[in-house]
Formats: C-alpha cells, structure tokens, sequence
C-alpha cells in the first residue's frame, strides 16, 4: 500500500501487487462499535507511507488510522501481514462498501445517498442485514436532460431545471477542487445549454456544469461570507440551493509582507480564548512541497499569536505549546474545562502534489454563532497577506462541532500550494499571518 487519496465519493488506496483479500468488520467491544475496521491480507504498508493517522471529518467519518498488523493479532502470529485501517463513524450503523479496482488500488465508498455512483460491493457482515445493504441500479430509463442553470431570486438562489422529474441526485464538498458539487446521475447537458454570467457581487467565485459519463456535475465555489443552505427539490425537475450572503466585509487595512500590524485593544471584559495548533506529535498534518510539514507551520503561528493576544490582556489558553500528539476529544475537552469565550483551530491545507496550482485561505465555522469570528479573521488574513480568497464555509470538524463556544478553523495556505508553500515555508510570513489572525480576534472581540 503506497499511498491514501481522498475523492469527491469517498477513499482510494493507492496498491501495488495482487489485489488482496478484504475482510470489514466492526469493533467488537461495546465500546468499539463506532469503529469500522477493515483490513488488507498479505499487505505490508510502502515506508514511504505516512498518512497513519487523519482527521477526516467527511462522510460520516471523524478519523481514519492505517497500521501494520503482523498477521492476524487475533489468531495467527505466523500468518501473513495484514494491513488495517479503522474508520471511527459518527453513526455505527452506517456501512461501507470496499472493492478492488480493476485499475488497481482499492476504492472505498460510504454506502447510501453520500456516494453517486459506489462501485461493486463486497458483503460487509455484522453492518447490515441484505435488505439493508443499499443497491446501485443501472439506470434503464432515457437520461433526463438538464435545460437551465441560474441564479434565482435577486441571485440569492441557485436552480437548476430539467425537462423531467429528477429522480436521484447527490452534493457535497469536492476534496480535488473544493468546489461545492451537485451532482446528477443518469442526465446529460442539454446542447448549447449555458452557464449563467456572474457578476461582480455574485455569491459564486466560478460556476461549470459538464458531463461526466453518464451523470452531469455542477460544480462551484461560493464567495467569501457566503453561506449554503440546503439543496430542496421545490418541484420534481428542479432543483434549488440557497447561496445568500451572511454578512458584510469586515474593513481592515492592507498590509505589505515586513511591516507588522497595529492591534486594536481587547476590551476590558475578561476574555479566554483557547488556541489549538493541529496535528503535532507522530502527526505531521499534510505535507508539501520541500516536505514542509503542517505541524512544523501551524505551531510557530499559534504561539506568536497566542503572545499578541496576551499582550492585549487576553487569557489564551494552548492545547498544546510543543510538538506532541494530541487527539482531537482533549482539545475540546482543554476549551471546555477552561470555560472558554472563543477556540481557534490553526491549520494548513493541501490537495494533491499534482495540483500545485490550488491556493489560497479557506475558514471554516460549523454553528451560526461561530460565523462572525470566522469572518472577521478571515478578512483580516486576506488583507494582510494579499493570499487568494477561497472562502469561508460551513463545516463539520469534529473540534468545532464539539466545543460549544464560538470557534472556527483555520487553513492559512497550501503547503502543497506552488504560491503559499515558500511563503508558509518563511519565518515572516508566518509572523504576518499570526499578526493578522491576532488583528481579526480582537476586531471580533471590540464588536461583539
């Protein structure tokens, strides 16, 4: 096994060799039944594999662990090597269908509405019982046609129309280009059918609709403070989505990488705020171009940040100041235990090495409570660095989702990334991104 990519359906593995036996099953201590464990027969890992240990936060999986079994280690000693990988779900009922690609590797797709079009399953025992496990029908009918593509209702709504009822679809974040799709099987582009033109206040960055086989993709990316709603059917052959502004553009002041950036004052309430530098330890978070590391970006960020902030009177709070393992329950429990006002989660991104052209801020929120902070850090980072906008989203990490004050997460650049690598790479551009997210949590604090 050489390497773990993550698709806009679910998992690739990435396998040399004779495709291996696949056994899936569930933990089988009570306290083990979230875990999903699947394991590789005759499978060593590659030594140059790493991703062992990921916060995955994606369909109905919070972490995804790889390890090397020597044999099965609940029979045989002396059998063959076995590699396993554990899924810890939200829901211990939900099932996943596992194959061999023809094309080599190991394709792995969450059963039901979350996966467009999983490939053969392989029986999952002890998930679910046959009339639970979901089928993929081969579409027998004429594909339907997708007419129009718009923007709706003062451009705050995104609707899509076919000529016939659609009677399946699927949506969700694209890990490749992280666009929002919506995706429609068993369709096709009706011809010279256009895309609408968006103007300069559009809630969306870009729009593309395309075929892909025998389904149709509608992918986009929505505008900084731009927040999705729900994708609705209010008829059979349509299908909407809400694309509505949250807010305002918070005002700020640019910055030019080498000056630093005058702070406003917290205000005279005691504040604490909880600081949490991902990954860490035997967990190096993503890993770029020049093998810089996330981990070895995202704590020297944090801590000058937590410095100016304590300079401003506020009581920052780190879960964790070192380079150590930390799992993701203890941070929310350090936020928890210290009665936090605020938690602020700092990260870097990546998307495939292949993909250097991906940069950019991406901050997330997951409660509405959540959103101005996002916001106001967020336009703090985009004007003191001048990096590309790639938004601020709604999402469901498990340590913003699991702490109850306002928090958000922070992806402050790409460290696969052909324009953020050298930069998060310097010590002053991480000083100016910490200046900035310092700048953005005390503009929230002076306004709340």
């Amino acid at each position: 096994m050489d390497g773990l990519r993550i698709t806009p359906d679910g998992l690739f593995l990435e396998t040399e060799g004779v495709a291996p036996e696949i056994e899936v099953r569930r933990g089988r201590r009570r306290r083990d039944r979230h875990k999903l464990l699947i394991d590789l027969a005759n499978t060593t890992l590659s030594s140059q594999f790493t991703q062992t240990d990921i916060e995955l936060n994606q369909f109905g999986v919070e972490r995804l662990t790889v390890e090397q079994l020597e044999g099965d280690e609940d029979e045989d000693e002396n059998a063959d090597p076995v590699v396993r990988l554990t899924l810890e779900r939200e829901d211990r009922e939900q099932n996943w269908q596992v194959t061999a690609s023809n094309f080599g590797g190991i394709v792995l797709v969450p059963a039901g509405n979350i996966a467009v079009r999983p490939p053969a399953a392989i029986e999952v025992p002890d998930i679910a019982t046959p009339s639970e496990t979901p089928t993929v029908a081969t579409p027998v009918s004429d594909p339907i046609t997708i007419r129009r593509i718009e923007l709706t209702n003062d451009g705050t709504q995104l609707t899509i129309r076919a000529n016939e009822a659609i009677a399946n679809y699927a949506s969700g974040w694209d890990r490749a280009t992280t666009d929002y799709q919506i995706v429609i099987p068993n369709a096709r582009l009706r011809r010279n059918a256009l895309e609408p033109e968006l103007p300069n206040n559009s809630p969306l960055v870009r729009l593309q609709a395309y075929e892909d086989g025998d389904r149709v993709i509608i992918s986009f990316l929505p505008a900084s403070g731009v927040q999705l709603g729900r994708v609705s059917q209010p008829d059979t052959e349509v299908i909407a989505l809400a694309v509505q502004p949250t807010g305002t553009a918070v005002p700020g002041f640019p910055i030019t990488p080498g000056n630093s950036i005058a702070l406003p004052q917290a205000p005279n309430s005691r504040v604490v705020l909880v600081i949490d530098p991902g990954h860490g330890g035997r967990d190096p978070g993503a890993i770029g171009i020049g093998d810089l590391y996330e981990k070895h970006v995202v704590l020297p960020v944090s801590l000058e940040v937590a410095a100016l902030l304590q300079q401003q009177g506020v009581q920052v709070v780190m879960t964790r100041s070192t380079d150590r393992t930390l799992d993701l329950q203890p941070r929310v429990d350090i936020a928890e235990n210290a009665n936090a006002d605020l938690f602020v989660s700092i990260h870097a991104n990546a998307i495939s090495m292949s993909r250097p052209d991906v940069n950019g801020i991406e901050t997330y929120y997951y409660s509405a409570q959540g959103l101005p902070l996002a916001q106001y850090i967020h336009n703090s980072l985009l004007q003191a660095t001048g990096r590309r906008d790639r938004g601020v989203r709604q999402a469901r990490f498990y340590v913003i989702r699991r702490t109850s004050m306002p928090a958000v997460l922070l992806e402050i650049g790409f460290v696969t990334g052909a324009e953020d690598a050298p930069l998060l790479a310097t010590d002053a551009y991480r000083s100016l991104t910490a200046q900035a997210i310092a700048r953005g949590i005390l503009q929230y604090l002076q306004r709340r």
